[in-house]
Parts: structure tokens; C-alpha cells; sequence
């Protein structure tokens, strides 16, 4: 069987302990995307789930040390372009969400909204 390209997205979790073991509150999150080659959808979570666990580790940040491991992974999809060139759309996620929940969300990742560029104080 042939196999087709797909787009696979990947989560990761990084927890933060003390040196000596204890946790700490903090926690964040780091999404990646794999280009695997796979017969079908299913097998293309297969192919990227070990990938991603590649990606699994455990380093210090100074007196922390941060954990990483897979939390999950999310979303594949089939590249269906025959070439992949300069502007090609590689993914798509089409989800639900209310605007408070996604206001939310973007506040998590990136923090409190400045006022927009064309508005006078």
C-alpha cells in the first residue's frame, strides 16, 4: 500500500520541581507538528506517537528541574497537495468555542491584549 504524507499534531505537558523532588505550580505547554508517511489516519497516530515520545525529557533551568512528556495527541490530517511549496496550508483545526472561552485561552498563551493599533487614548 502507498503510503500518503499527513500533518500530526502533538501536546506536551512541562512540569517544574525543586531540585530535591518537590513540585511546583507552574506547569506549561509546547505543541508540535510531525510530517509522518502512513497508510491511513489511524496509523498515522501510531507513526507520530513515537516520534513524539523522541521528544520526551527531562532537563534543569537553573535550581528547576522541568519535566517534559506527550500529553496527547490531538489532531492529524492528510496533506492531499502534490507539492509543498512557498504559502501551502499544512493544517487546519476547526473547533468550538465561545469568544470568552477563547479570549481565555489566548490570555494563557500569550498574555493580556494591548489596545489595538488604531485606538486613540
Amino acid at each position: 500500500m502507498q503510503k500518503k504524507r499527513f500533518v500530526v499534531k502533538c501536546l506536551y505537558q512541562m512540569t517544574y520541581y525543586e531540585m530535591g523532588g518537590n513540585p511546583l505550580p507552574r506547569v506549561s505547554w509546547a505543541e508540535r507538528m510531525f510530517y509522518v508517511l502512513s497508510e491511513n489516519v489511524d496509523t498515522s497516530y501510531r507513526t507520530a506517537e513515537e516520534l513524539a515520545l523522541e521528544y520526551e525529557c527531562d532537563y534543569a533551568q537553573g535550581d528547576v528541574l522541568v519535566c517534559c512528556r506527550l500529553y496527547e495527541i490531538s489532531d492529524s490530517m492528510e496533506l492531499t497537495v502534490p507539492t509543498v511549496k512557498n504559502g501551502t496550508e499544512l493544517y487546519t483545526n476547526f473547533f468550538e468555542a465561545t469568544t470568552e472561552e477563547m479570549e481565555a485561552i489566548l490570555r494563557l498563551q500569550y498574555g493580556e491584549k494591548g489596545p489595538a493599533a488604531d485606538t486613540v487614548s
